[in-house]
Order: C-alpha cells, then sequence, then structure tokens
C-alpha cells in the first residue's frame, strides 16, 4: 500500500531560492499534517494492514520531506525519500499494488498500470479554494477518477478495507474508467 499524498502551498515555507523554501515552524498544527499523522498512525489501518498481509510505504513530496521528523510514522510504514532514495518512483509504483493519495498526479500512472486507487481529500474545500497551486478543471475525481474520493478517515479505511478483500484490484466502476 504506497501512501503519497501531495504538498500544500499554503502549508510549507515561502520560496528562498529556487525549490529551497523556508521552514515552517507551524507545520505540525496544519490541517494536513493533523490528517496525515491520524491516517499513519490509525490503529485500523494497522489492523486492516495485517488482517490482508500488506506493507505499508508512506512517500511524502519532495516538499513534505523536511517536515517528515514532525510526524510520528510507526514502524510497520516504511518512508521513502525521493531526495535520497535507492528505488525509483517509477519503482514503487511497479511494486505497489494499491495507491491512496489526494490530488496528486500521480494517480494517472497508478490507473495506467491498472492498479488500485482511494482518494483521501479531507482538505477539498480549502484545496480548491486557493489552498494550493491548483484550481478545478474538466477532471472530476468523482465522476473521472480511477477510485472512491473519501473526505473522513473511517470513509478511507472503509473502502481500502473493500480493496484488500478484492485482493488489493479496483473495483468497478473503475477498472473501466483506467481502461477507458
Amino acid at each position: 500500500l504506497l501512501i503519497m499524498p501531495t504538498w500544500r502551498k499554503s502549508i510549507i515555507g515561502e520560496p528562498i531560492d529556487g525549490n529551497i523554501r523556508s521552514f515552517n515552524a507551524k507545520f505540525s498544527n496544519t490541517n494536513y499534517a493533523i490528517h496525515i499523522q491520524s491516517l499513519l498512525s490509525s490503529i485500523d489501518l494497522k489492523e486492516v494492514i495485517e488482517k490482508y498481509n500488506y506493507r505499508v510505504v508512506f512517500a511524502p513530496h519532495l516538499n513534505i520531506e523536511p517536515y517528515l521528523d514532525t510526524f510520528n510514522i510507526p514502524d510497520y510504514i516504511e518512508v521513502w525519500y525521493s531526495s535520497n532514495d535507492e528505488h525509483s518512483i517509477q519503482q514503487l509504483f511497479q511494486k505497489s499494488k494499491i495507491m491512496i493519495t489526494d490530488y496528486s498526479s500521480v494517480h494517472f500512472e497508478m490507473a495506467y498500470l491498472d492498479k488500485a486507487i482511494l482518494y483521501y481529500q479531507f482538505d477539498k474545500n480549502d484545496f480548491f479554494k486557493g489552498g494550493h497551486i491548483f484550481s478545478p478543471g474538466y477532471f472530476s475525481y468523482e465522476e473521472d477518477g480511477f477510485g472512491p474520493v473519501a473526505t473522513k478517515e473511517a470513509e478511507l479505511l472503509l473502502e481500502l478495507e473493500k480493496v484488500l478483500y478484492n485482493n488489493g484490484d479496483p473495483l468497478e466502476p473503475y477498472v473501466t474508467r483506467m481502461r477507458d
């Protein structure tokens, strides 16, 4: 299970030089940090992963890597660092059977590989109202996406269990959307 959320411009520091940014000392208090921490430390996530014998890899966006020390990541979750990991992002996609993401474009790669995708959009209203560099376009996650959209952690974990019960394979109508 690959957990791969994107970043939010409103939660990290201001650009200093190129991709180098100042550190936001209040990052841990952001809605993003609170929700991602809750998911990563969820007892329910651990139980369902153990029940179906899966491994979890957390692959934060490069802009979130400076904040990894602010998270309390359980030992059973492996962390992938894009800045210095020996495995490429393509290898992550190949080895993973299921992805949890939010708005990241990485969902297109997983869909192309016919792998299950779940969207965890806990901050949907803020995200689409300027909380990031993204603005809504023609693509609707609910109508065009490759997996269910959850706005609450409990919803996400229920959807995850459905996919795990299906041997980690995507469910309909998402299989058809991927093929189309």
